[in-house]
């Protein structure tokens, strides 16, 4: 099947196309072009240079491909960008060759997504089965591994690295390298866990997914010389293929890397473990955490929870729906495995030593870690209660189920009141929407309407 082209594309001499190739009106195709079977230019896309392009890519109008690099010791080199087959180019994307100070040569995989406006800058490689969402500015030499996700207005450092199945936050601002597998958000980029959303959608083993939280939590929160955790994780959980593609990019010596927020210089950032037992209390732990970030930026959390509390950047102890068990006969058949969470969940608990433990919904399995907690750790202190039953200021709503408490001493906190009296307990709470301003809930008083 010949190539359909609109009579008024512009089609250099010299351009190699493919069979079944659709160049639509107004389009440009230089003369050292390849167009492998398949390629759709929608309209208005123009491409030039020694630019190649995967079978089955389809181009949206106004993308620019193959024009001179942004570089000005660029000096018209034969440089080449290559894309892979089965893209979506969408409008306004540009993407350049590379220079002889880069190797000469733009890499862009297969299955990769690039939405409006998104820019790879020379000499840069990105992996297969990529997504660069809208306004994503890739600066030169950047490389970025298979399955990463960045999200809009992300902005990546010229030589930085992006590890496979990394996920960057909307408008954050990279200026290192992220781990394989790292959750970056912020202006500059921090690390703010694993990226486990993404990894239980692409069917990572569970097993695999333990070993990483392990991986990141010896690398990134331990006491020992940087070096040396990296080492110390290679020796004790190297075996694991994943854990060693993830150590890799941490390893070169010389090179920056987002890394875990630190806490104010002068403080220490308050430290919360927070166990969600249910979907309902997932989306309250993740209202609450947001709420958190307002009132305590420097505030530091784990815990158990779902996507909801995962995507405010929490990476969970183990996934939700191993405890989110409703009905009797379903909770009989899973009571092995929901004992062993609850001894899991403690002994996280006990070996984090948190300031506060916040528990959310699912009294049958919350209160029961909280009480093995209590029993682990009986030198603590429990004056402070926090058992979240409504988060309807913190979320900007009328009505929920949270309360928070900020423990005044560091301390293990559980509730060990009764719900009527939790009910019953004032809270102190910032409104997100009134900036600094406060509010303070009232005592419910029995017989009352609910809020």
């Amino acid at each position: 099947m010949t190539a359909d082209i609109h009579p008024t594309a512009i089609v250099a001499p010299g351009a190699r196309l493919g069979a079944a190739v659709r160049i639509g009106p107004f389009c440009t195709v230089g003369a050292d072009v390849e167009l492998c079977d398949g390629v759709e230019l929608v309209s208005h896309a123009v491409v030039a240079g020694r630019t190649k392009i995967g079978a089955r890519t389809k181009i949206f109008p106004f993308a620019s491909l193959g024009h001179a690099p942004q570089d000005l010791k660029y000096s018209g080199e034969p440089s080449t960008l290559a894309l892979g087959a089965d893209c979506i180019v969408r409008e306004g994307v540009t993407a350049n060759p590379g220079t002889q100070g880069g190797g000469m040569a733009t890499v862009i995989g297969d299955r990769c997504t690039l939405l409006a406006h998104a820019h790879v800058g020379h000499d840069s490689r990105i992996g297969d089965d990529v997504i660069l969402s809208n306004n994503v500015m890739i600066a030169g030499h950047v490389r970025v591994g298979d399955f990463a996700i960045l999200s809009g207005g992300v902005a990546v450092h010229q030589f930085s690295r992006v590890g496979a199945h990394a996920f960057v936050g909307g408008l954050s601002g990279l200026e290192g390298d992220l781990v394989p597998f790292g959750l970056a958000f912020g202006n500059r980029a921090h690390l703010a866990g694993l990226n486990l959303v993404g990894l239980r959608r692409r069917n990572f083993p569970r097993e695999s997914i333990a070993a990483l939280q392990a991986a990141y939590r010896l690398i990134f929160e331990g006491d020992a010389p940087f070096l040396a955790r990296i080492d110390e994780t290679e020796r004790t959980l190297g075996a694991d293929a994943h854990v060693g593609a993830a150590r890799r990019l941490p390893a070169r010596r010389r090179r920056s890397a987002a890394v875990p927020a630190a806490p104010r210089r002068g403080r220490r950032g308050m430290k919360l473990f927070l166990v969600a037992g249910e979907k309902s209390g997932d989306l309250l732990g993740a209202k609450l955490m947001q709420a958190l970030r307002r009132l305590a930026p420097d505030a530091a959390i784990e815990g158990v929870g779902g996507e909801a509390m995962i995507r405010e950047g929490m990476a969970s102890l183990f996934p939700l729906e191993d405890i989110a068990v409703m009905g009797f006969t379903s909770v009989i058949a899973h009571l092995p495995r929901l004992l062993r969470r609850i001894d899991e969940t403690a002994r996280a608990i006990v070996a984090a030593k948190p300031d506060a433990l916040v528990i959310i919904d699912s009294p049958d399995f919350t209160h029961r870690v909280a009480r093995k907690v209590r029993a682990a750790a009986p030198g603590n202190s429990h004056r402070r209660l926090c058992q979240p039953v409504g988060l309807g200021v913190a979320a900007g709503q009328g009505a929920g189920h949270a309360r928070l408490c900020r423990p005044r001493a560091r301390a293990l906190s559980f509730r060990t009141a009764s719900a009527r009296k939790t009910r019953r307990t004032a809270l102190r709470l910032r409104r997100p929407s009134a900036g600094r301003t406060s509010r303070r809930i009232a005592p419910r008083r029995r017989g009352s309407a609910a809020a």
